[in-house]
C-alpha cells in the first residue's frame, strides 16, 4: 500500500489549482508558495451603519498587497483577515479601514 505524504497531498492540491486556474506547475515555485507566513487577525471596525460598509471594509484590506481575504460581519462589526505578515502589517490592515471612514483595531 503507498503512503501519502503531506508534501504529495499538498503539491497535488497545487497542482489541481494551477490546472484549474490555467497555469502551469513548477515544483520549486510550489514549494515558495507554500508559506509561513500566513496569519489571520480580527479586527474591531467602527461606524458600520448600512449593508454597504462592510463592502467598503473588505475592499480596502484586498486591495492591499500581502491580504489573501477578508471576511467583514456586519452584525458583529468584525473583519477577519488573513494576511502574509512579511508583506502587510496590522497597523497598515488597521489605516487602511480608517482611510476610507471605519477605524480599527485588533480585536483581542
Amino acid at each position: 500500500m503507498m503512503k501519502i505524504t503531506t508534501d504529495f497531498v499538498r503539491y497535488l492540491n497545487i497542482f489541481i489549482f494551477a490546472v484549474l486556474l490555467g497555469t502551469s506547475f513548477n515544483a520549486a515555485q510550489a514549494e515558495e508558495s507554500v508559506s509561513t507566513d500566513v496569519r489571520t487577525a480580527t479586527l474591531a471596525v467602527e461606524n458600520m451603519t448600512c449593508a454597504m460598509c462592510p463592502i467598503t471594509v473588505k475592499k480596502s484590506l484586498t486591495n492591499l498587497e500581502g491580504v489573501i481575504d477578508a471576511d467583514v460581519n456586519f452584525d458583529h462589526k468584525t473583519a477577519k483577515v488573513v494576511y502574509h505578515e512579511n508583506s502587510v502589517s496590522i497597523e497598515q490592515l488597521t489605516k487602511a479601514t480608517t482611510n476610507v471612514g471605519y477605524p480599527s483595531v485588533v480585536s483581542k
